[in-house]
């Protein structure tokens, strides 16, 4: 049902960058939305993630709390956050405040949850600080991995954000320039049901030529 994708591909399971394509569905065909671009993940590279898709058993990795792999497959796009409001009224956005974190602790009853300190109670002994002194999440989209369900230790915080820079890879995240995160937070639709889908091009090959990601992968 998703009209909106955002298509990262790396050269292969240990890679820290890649690229991104974003395309739309437009009714018979889907259409590039602008040329692709470069973005970093993982500083282990990928490993398969809890989403959308179905994993097959393989010896391929296997993402997990800690291991610095951003998650791979297919997953949807549920809301932005930042430190300053969105021009965006169609996808939802958050303003973070100082007491806003996202637990990744897996002993915690909020483990892979946005939490505020000013509403609950610290029951954690790590967790992701959103509105933070450097300026990674000044722009953010959180990913849906490990969120249906949630499994402790599975990965959890899994966003897209601001880069350190070119080649600077993440700690589990996918990341891109200012300007490229900026028109993903003012192009992104609800209605639209936005995914990502982030595999290595050995993965992409292996799909039949009939799937729609193989012929957007073509292009």
């Amino acid at each position: 049902n998703s009209k909106q994708v955002l298509l990262v591909q790396t050269d292969d399971w240990s890679s820290t960058t890649g690229t991104m394509s974003v395309f739309g569905w437009h009714g018979v065909v889907w259409k590039k939305q602008l040329p692709s671009f470069p973005v970093t993940v993982g500083k282990s590279g990928l490993g398969w993630g809890r989403g959308l898709h179905s994993v097959r058993k393989s010896s391929d990795p296997v993402k997990k709390e800690g291991d610095g792999r951003a998650p791979a497959g297919v997953f949807t796009l549920d809301f932005a956050f930042g430190k300053q409001e969105s021009d965006n009224p169609h996808f939802p956005f958050f303003v973070t405040t100082d007491q806003d974190r996202w637990v990744d602790d897996p002993r915690s009853k909020y483990y892979n949850r946005w939490v505020s300190l000013a509403k609950v109670s610290k029951q954690w002994s790590s967790a992701e600080t959103l509105r933070r002194s450097d300026s990674l999440y000044d722009l953010a989209i959180v990913v849906g991995h490990n969120t249906k369900k949630t499994i402790p230790g599975a990965g959890s915080a899994i966003f897209i954000h601001l880069w350190r820079g070119p080649g600077m890879a993440t700690i589990g995240c996918t990341a891109m320039s200012r300007e490229k995160m900026t028109y993903l937070v003012n192009k992104l639709h609800k209605k639209s049901n936005p995914v990502l889908v982030q595999l290595p091009r050995s993965e992409i090959a292996k799909l039949p030529k009939t799937n729609r990601i193989r012929l957007m992968a073509d292009q």
